[in-house]
């Protein structure tokens, strides 16, 4: 029930906050038009969306705070999305292309195979990777790497569902182009709400650990 629980919890909060998202998710999607203002402008909304995950009310002093806090970060991970699914395309096409050095059937197959997991690892990672940034204690994107792959190795099964979900949404926002102001706010809200949902039950788990040897500590 997890996984239909996290996509349902979104569109409940979207809809606490509907007016002041919709304004937020459009001027999200015109920034991107200038290209350079467009991470800013989704920093402010992961921002914004984080508060609302939370249960605190959201402003545009939000939304502006976060382009300025997480703006420069967020190009940063828009680059590294970018390059690594492009960096991935590429392989993909050129090991099935008349120019690939492969000429074995059963190589080509373990090739094909290896990039089709690492797809899906980075699907997974790339999904929760703001996530991470915005919630952690420390804005390292290397520890936000590390944590989202963990995660996405955790629990790969959800994660590739709601990540399939992410991106189909996308896809048809693009086909029909007024949704497309429409669906950041969701899908920003969805990426929180799935790390968190996964995330609690291991920090429980692990201050759980760490009461019980300090229980052992002071009984020795």
């Amino acid at each position: 029930m997890t996984l239909f629980k996290v996509l349902w919890r979104p569109l409940k909060l979207y809809y606490e906050e509907l007016f002041p998202l919709l304004l937020m998710s459009g001027v999200t999607v015109f920034s991107w038009v200038l290209i350079i203002p467009g991470p800013f402008a989704l920093a402010g909304l992961w921002h914004v969306a984080q508060r609302v995950v939370r249960g605190r009310g959201i402003s545009w002093r939000d939304y502006w705070q976060g382009a300025k806090l997480y703006g420069g970060k967020t190009w940063l991970t828009v680059l590294l999305e970018v390059g690594g699914i492009g960096l991935l395309l590429l392989n993909v096409w050129f090991y099935n292309s008349d120019a690939s050095p492969v000429t074995s059937a059963t190589l080509s197959l373990l090739i094909d195979s290896f990039l089709l997991l690492l797809g899906m690892a980075l699907l997974g990672t790339f999904f929760y990777l703001e996530a991470f940034l915005l919630e952690q204690e420390e804005t390292s994107i290397k520890m936000a790497l590390r944590n989202s792959f963990y995660l996405t190795l955790l629990h790969p099964i959800n994660t590739l569902i709601w990540a399939a979900v992410s991106w189909l949404i996308l896809i048809l926002s693009v086909i029909v182009p007024i949704f497309l102001f429409v669906t950041p706010g969701y899908l920003v809200l969805l990426s929180l709400v799935a790390m968190r949902t996964l995330v609690k039950p291991l920090i429980a788990a692990h201050e759980a650990q760490q009461a019980g040897e300090s229980i052992a500590e002071e009984d020795e």
